[in-house]
């Protein structure tokens, strides 16, 4: 049976496991690889969790893991605190320190250049400090069961609690299913970006 609930830091490993398995081509566009050291996608979902736990969500079957859901309440902010908060220096020193052994030096243009591009997807929102459904992953056994919907639906809600007025997400163009389900969410698209997976399309919902 499927329950659905906050993460803990305990699923934090698995969160990390699904995303890889999700999106490998963003991973192959950014790192020249479909897979990376799993301490660190590991770490960066850890620090983005010390940051805001209440908007990590889980789908679990019989306590494992099986989908997660993550939205921010405000990504500007996230953002600010991530770059000049210092949150992100961890990450860059256990980078530095050989930590993530297999990541070679070579990602750093490409990470820069999806920066850039993501600034562009800034440009096209009116209001700065608009939430973000930031990323949501379903194991491929588990698809179709209506699961991300779902995890969409409680991270929509937790934002509308938190006083959030609009949310914004990026989806990959091609992928017609999300698509779709994001429409019937009632988000809308507001333009089109390119991201590590190509090109994608920046939606946009009001929240009551």
């Amino acid at each position: 049976m499927l329950t659905y609930g906050l993460a803990q830091p305990a699923d934090l490993s698995t969160i990390a496991e699904l995303f890889q398995q999700a999106f490998p081509e963003a991973l192959e566009t950014v790192f020249g690889r479909p897979r990376i050291p799993p301490a660190a996608v590991e770490d960066a979902f850890s620090i983005l969790y010390r940051m805001e736990p209440d908007g990590f969500f889980v789908a679990r079957e019989q306590g494992t893991g099986v989908a997660y859901g993550i939205v921010v309440r405000d990504f500007s902010r996230l953002k600010r605190r991530l770059l000049w908060g210092g949150r992100i220096f961890p990450l860059v020193w256990r980078f530095l320190s050989g930590r993530y052994r297999g990541i070679g030096f070579s990602f750093i243009l490409r990470l820069l250049k999806a920066g850039w591009d993501y600034r562009k997807a800034d440009r096209l929102d009116e209001q700065k400090d608009q939430a973000q459904v930031l990323s949501i992953a379903v194991a491929k056994e588990w698809r179709r069961h209506g699961i991300g919907e779902e995890l969409t639906r409680l991270g929509l809600e937790h934002l509308a609690q938190q006083g959030a007025r609009a949310v914004r997400l990026e989806v990959h163009a091609e992928k017609q299913e999300a698509v779709a389900l994001y429409r019937k969410l009632g988000f809308r698209e507001k333009g089109r970006i390119l991201s590590p997976r190509g090109a994608a399309l920046v939606m946009i919902r009001s929240l009551p």
